[in-house]
């Protein structure tokens, strides 16, 4: 019962930090922000997070491995006869269709580019992933995406861009225009 009780404590934690990450950022969030939201004492949340880097990280790879799920399910609608700028532009509307977790996903971007090294090298680890799984759906389509890893790169950047942009309340193109200038 009492593992029971930990597990509810830690994902109200975890819920609730990201919350507060997307809603405010991770700098302007502490963890007595956290405790009070999630309804637990301080105690029990340094009982599962002695530093905040710790609960930001399992923030970040919980996040990360979503978008993975993410990807893996938009690997199973790609076939040999798909437009390779449809179904890019399916999986850029995949991850931006939740507010949400773009705006998580920004501030967790933020926090990696202010220097947090376990955040750099989550987000450089499950990209690669993203990219290998990329390079299957280019594979089916016979694209040979496996050959251009500064083409996978700019697909990231410009995913990245487009939350970005769509939070910022600036006009932004469209998911398939910018794909069809990457792809010429």
């Amino acid at each position: 019962m009492i593992s029971v009780e930990r597990e509810d404590a830690r994902q109200r934690i975890l819920a609730s930090a990201a919350q507060l990450f997307a809603e405010n950022g991770v700098h302007a969030t502490s963890l007595a922000d956290i405790s009070q939201k999630a309804e637990v004492s301080k105690g029990t949340l340094y009982y599962h997070y002695t530093t905040k880097d710790m609960l930001v990280c399992d923030v970040c790879d919980i996040h990360l491995v979503h978008m993975m799920n993410k990807t893996y399910a938009w690997l199973n609608t790609v076939h040999e006869n798909s437009d390779a700028t449809t179904v890019f532009s399916e999986l850029f509307d995949m991850f931006t269709d939740d507010v949400f977790e773009v705006k998580l996903h920004i501030a967790l971007c933020t926090e990696a580019s202010l220097g947090n090294p376990a955040l750099q090298n989550l987000f450089c680890q499950k990209y690669q992933e993203m990219g290998l799984v990329m390079d299957i759906a280019s594979l089916k389509m016979d694209l040979n995406l496996h050959d251009s890893p500064h083409l996978k790169q700019m697909l990231f950047m410009a995913l990245d861009s487009l939350m970005l942009h769509s939070l910022m309340g600036m006009d932004s193109i469209s998911a398939r225009y910018l794909l069809e200038r990457i792809y010429k």
